[in-house]
């Protein structure tokens, strides 16, 4: 039940313990009695009201000098929407915006350029976000049911060398939804190493074998070829995809580029349509992974690939009602090594961000990016020349 106790309190009680109960209430917006929290112009509580929106352009909020913890310093925050880097980046040196992400290639070309570095800093961080390929694996589909395979897609997929390529040094090859800045993350364990060779050894153990010598394995008549679904429109994703596919090539598979649009490629996760689909996740600070992977999300929630484990289930619900941080963190390191051991994606990396800043300008960020922490751009400064 909920119980008001007090113009600033609330009483929550639950039927069973619950763990993740405080960051979710944490998370939760606070509105007017008899406000609709989807309402628009959106009502809320925050250190910035919102101003205006002009569609596919920017959002312009305005200082809330009335906000009793965090009066912002700035009196209005404009967030241009600019689609492409290289556009992003003339803005920033002509002076239309104060703040923008620079591509790995662009932080390393500029690290060189002493007029940049005399007007810019570069701040860098990891974003609470993974990059994955969910291999559907509840046999509607003839490759990835066989664990040896899924495992054999992630041994052949150099992760390492698409970063070092880049010259992408603030990501990270990913081993799990647990991310490496949060306390559930276990420093024990280990990504898969780039292995063609026990990943051709996987995959013929589990029958997958080039008998006609064209380059593509099959098995019992049918090539190992898929269709690999992404959304469409952004080089970043589409220099991903490829790179897949040809580390995959190098094994004898073969995996179709599927570009989608965004919502078709929603729609297809959602109703379970895919067969392969490459995606990125935001992650939460509490790590309550039952959306994820809970097999009672398999047909409905973000389980996608359709994960069913017993085991995965006894831990998660573990986790759910485990209340000491270390002992629960205990309980999800037990649950990291059985997602590795069973590999329902191959978890590519978590991103890092590049941020070019006017040196004027003082800012804070996190894991969260920007805007998505307290007290976020309310302590931003801008100092005086």
């Amino acid at each position: 039940g909920v119980e008001a106790r007090g113009p600033r309190t609330v009483a929550v009680t639950y039927a069973r313990p619950f763990a993740p109960a405080l960051a979710a209430w944490a998370r939760l917006p606070l509105v007017p009695e008899g406000a609709d929290p989807d309402s628009f112009p959106p009502i809320g509580c925050g250190p910035f009201r919102f101003e205006r929106w002009d569609r596919g352009e920017r959002v312009v909020l305005a200082a809330n000098r009335e906000h009793p913890r965090w009066p912002p310093s700035i009196g209005r925050l404009v967030l241009e929407v600019i689609p492409e880097y290289a556009t992003r980046l003339a803005a920033l040196r002509a002076g239309a915006v104060d703040a923008t992400a620079l591509s790995p290639t662009q932080a390393r070309s500029l690290a060189s350029d002493t007029e940049f570095g005399e007007r810019f800093r570069v701040v860098t961080y990891r974003m609470l976000y993974v990059w994955f390929i969910a291999w559907r694996m509840d046999g509607s589909n003839p490759f990835f049911g066989d664990v040896r395979v899924r495992r054999a897609m992630t041994l052949a997929i150099d992760r390492q060398g698409f970063l070092e390529a880049l010259g992408d040094r603030v990501s990270r090859v990913a081993v799990s939804t647990f991310h490496p800045d949060t306390w559930a993350y276990d420093p024990a364990l280990s990504p898969l190493p780039t292995d063609r060779k026990r990943a051709a050894a996987l995959l013929d153990e589990a029958g997958w074998v080039d008998r006609d010598g064209d380059g593509v394995r099959e098995r019992d008549g049918v090539p190992f070829r898929f269709p690999l679904a992404f959304a469409a429109g952004s080089a970043e994703v589409e220099r991903i995809a490829s790179f897949v596919r040809d580390n995959l090539a190098r094994v004898g598979v073969v995996a179709e580029l599927t570009p989608l649009e965004w919502a078709v490629l929603r729609d297809r996760l959602q109703r379970r349509r895919f067969v392969a689909a490459m995606s990125g996740m935001a992650l939460e600070p509490d790590p309550d992974p039952y959306d994820l992977w809970h097999s009672s999300q398999k047909d409905g929630g973000l389980n996608y690939p359709g994960l069913a484990d017993p085991e995965v289930d006894r831990l998660i619900e573990a986790g759910r009602t485990t209340f000491d941080r270390e002992a629960r963190a205990a309980v999800y390191r037990s649950l990291g090594r059985r997602l590795h051991e069973l590999q329902p994606c191959t978890f590519f990396f978590y991103p890092g961000s590049r941020l070019a800043v006017v040196r004027s300008l003082e800012l804070e960020t996190s894991p969260r990016g920007l805007l998505g922490f307290r007290p976020g751009p309310a302590a931003w400064r801008v100092r005086s020349p």
